[in-house]
C-alpha cells in the first residue's frame, strides 16, 4: 500500500471516530488532543513559514496503542491548533511497521526533512525489536512528504542495542548534529557532512546518558540542556558542549518531571525554538483508560528558563494568560481550620494561582472536584513533607508560601510550583462532570494564605480545541 493510500485510510477511521472522541466530557479542551485515536509522544515540533508545527505519535484506528503514524497540527500562537491531515504511514513491509519518534528539519536549500525511526516491531516473544533511522522528503509547507529512496539514513553501530531510536536533531558552532537514544552506551553523536541533511558521520558519544527521546538544546545562547525519558519519570541535565570533542560535560542535573510515573506523566519531550528566541518545550500526557474514543494529550506549551543557582525551570507559555476570562479573587490572610468553600464555580477548564504557607497548621490546602453532597474527587495540599496533588509528592519547605499554578482540563491537572521549579501532572480516571466546586481547608491549626486567583479558561462558544 503506498504513502497516499495508508493516509487516505487512516484519515477515513479518524472521521469515523471523532464524534465519540469529541462528545467525551472527560476529553480536555485547551490541552492539545488528536481528533480522535492514540497520541504519544511529540515528534518534529518546528516554526516554520509563520506556523508552529506539532507532529505526534499517533494511531487513528484505535484509542489504543498500535502501529504509529505521524499526526500532525499548526498553529499561529500555541494556543490554537488546526488539524492536518496524518504526515507519515509506517510501509507494514517488516522493516517500516511504525513510524516512530523524530523530529523535522529544513536543509541549506530550504527544503523540509523529517528524520523519524522506522520500527520493524517484534512479530512474537523471541523476535527482539529492530529499529532504523529514516528520512522523509517534505513540502514547503510540510503537508505532504514523500520517504527517501535512500533509507536507511544513518548507519548503526553493531555494539549498539537493534532497538536504537528517536532522532534529534540540533544546532552548535554552524554545524549540525543529531543524537540516537537507546542505543546502550550511551547517547551516539552524528555531524551532518553537508546542508542536505542526507549524509552524517558518527563522532562518538555525547554522554553516558542512555535513554527514551533524548533532547539536546541551548538555552538563551548559554548552557546546554539535556533531557531524557528513562522509562521513568523525566530527568534533565545542564552543562556545556564541545562541538569540536563532541561532548556534553555536566554540571548540574535532577529530576524534571515529578508525577506518579506509570499513574500519569508528562514524558516524552520534545523542543523548538520560538520566533522570539524562547525555548518551548512539549511532553506527552497518559494515563487515560481506553472506551473514550481518544487517548492522550499534550501537556500546556513550557518556557524553558535556567536560575541562577544552573537548575531548570519550565513554566508554562506567557500565553497561557490569553485563555483567561472571568476571574475571582480571594483576600489573604490567616486560614482557619476547617473548610471554606469558595462563592464561585470555574467550570471545568480553569487555571488556579495559590500561595499558601502552612503556618501553624499539619496541612492546609484545596479541595477540587467537590461533589454538591460533599467530599473531594481530588485535592491539592501541602504539609511538613512537601505539595501533595492525589498522591503525588514534590518534597520542599512549606514553611514559607509555596508558589501554586493549577491547571485543570476535564480530567487532566497540570501542577507547576515555584515558577515551574518542579512540574507534575495527574490524571483523574474516575472523572465525573459537574464535579467543580473548590474550597480551602486548613487542619489542626491555621494557615498562612498569601493570595488566590482562579480564572476560567476558554470560555467562547468555541473554546480553543488543542
Amino acid at each position: 500500500m503506498n504513502l497516499t493510500t495508508s493516509i487516505e485510510n487512516a484519515m477515513q477511521a479518524l472521521a469515523a471516530a471523532a464524534p465519540q472522541a469529541q462528545a467525551d466530557p472527560a476529553r480536555p479542551h485547551y490541552h492539545f488532543t488528536a481528533p480522535a485515536g492514540w497520541l504519544n509522544d511529540p515528534n518534529g515540533t518546528i516554526f516554520h513559514q509563520g506556523w508552529y508545527h506539532l507532529f505526534y505519535q499517533h494511531h487513528p484506528y484505535s484509542d489504543s496503542w498500535g502501529p504509529m503514524h505521524w499526526g500532525h497540527a499548526r498553529s499561529r500562537d500555541l494556543l490554537h491548533w488546526e488539524h492536518l491531515p496524518v504526515a507519515l504511514a509506517p510501509a507494514m513491509d517488516g522493516i517500516e511497521n511504525g513510524v516512530w519518534s523524530g523530529c523535522i528539519a529544513v536543509d541549506d536549500a530550504g527544503n523540509p526533512l523529517a528524520i523519524y525511526t522506522a520500527a520493524s516491531m517484534p512479530g512474537a516473544p523471541d523476535v527482539p525489536l529492530a529499529c532504523q533511522q529514516f528520512a522523509a522528503l517534505g513540502s514547503p509547507d510540510l503537508l505532504t512528504w514523500e520517504k527517501w529512496a535512500g533509507n536507511p539514513l544513518l548507519q548503526r553501530d553493531p555494539a549498539w542495542r537493534a532497538e536504537w531510536r528517536d532522532p534529534f536533531l540540533f544546532q552548535a558552532a554552524g554545524r549540525t548534529f543529531l543524537v540516537v537514544g537507546m542505543c546502550g552506551p550511551g547517547t551516539p553523536l552524528f555531524e551532518a557532512l553537508d546542508g542536505s541533511l542526507l549524509r552524517w558521520a558518527y563522532r562518538g558519544l555525547l554522554c553516558a546518558i542512555d535513554a527514551e527521546c533524548p533532547n539536546f538544546f541551548q538555552v538563551d545562547g548559554g548552557q546546554w540542556v539535556f533531557l531524557s525519558s528513562p522509562f521513568h519519570n523525566v530527568r534533565w541535565a545542564v552543562g556545556s558542549f564541545d562541538a569540536d570533542a563532541g561532548r556534553f560535560t555536566i554540571e548540574h542535573e535532577g529530576r524534571y518531571d515529578w508525577s506518579e510515573f506509570g499513574h500519569s506523566d508528562a514524558y516524552a519531550t520534545n523542543h523548538l525554538y520560538a520566533p522570539d528566541g524562547r525555548s518551548i518545550l512539549f511532553a506527552w500526557i497518559r494515563g487515560w483508560d481506553t472506551g473514550h474514543g481518544w487517548n492522550g494529550c499534550m501537556a500546556l506549551p513550557r518556557e524553558v528558563h535556567l536560575a541562577a543557582d544552573g537548575t531548570l525551570r519550565t513554566p508554562p507559555i506567557a500565553e497561557i494568560a490569553q485563555l483567561r476570562g472571568t476571574a475571582f479573587t480571594h483576600p489573604a490572610g490567616r486560614l482557619p481550620a476547617g473548610r471554606t468553600p469558595l462563592a464561585f464555580d470555574p467550570g471545568e477548564q480553569y487555571e488556579l494561582h495559590l500561595r499558601l504557607a502552612c503556618g501553624g497548621a499539619a496541612r492546609a490546602g484545596i479541595g477540587l472536584r467537590c461533589a454538591a453532597a460533599g467530599g473531594w474527587a481530588s485535592a491539592l495540599w501541602l504539609d511538613a513533607e512537601g505539595v501533595h496533588l492525589d498522591g503525588v509528592l514534590i518534597p520542599l519547605s512549606a514553611a514559607q508560601p509555596v508558589d501554586v499554578r493549577l491547571f485543570v482540563d476535564h480530567s487532566v491537572a497540570e501542577l507547576f510550583v515555584n515558577q515551574g521549579q518542579y512540574c507534575a501532572v495527574r490524571v483523574c480516571k474516575d472523572y465525573r462532570a459537574g464535579e467543580t466546586g473548590i474550597e480551602l481547608f486548613s487542619e489542626s491549626g491555621t494557615a498562612v494564605l498569601d493570595g488566590l486567583e482562579l480564572y476560567r479558561l476558554g470560555e467562547t462558544a468555541n473554546p480553543p480545541r488543542w
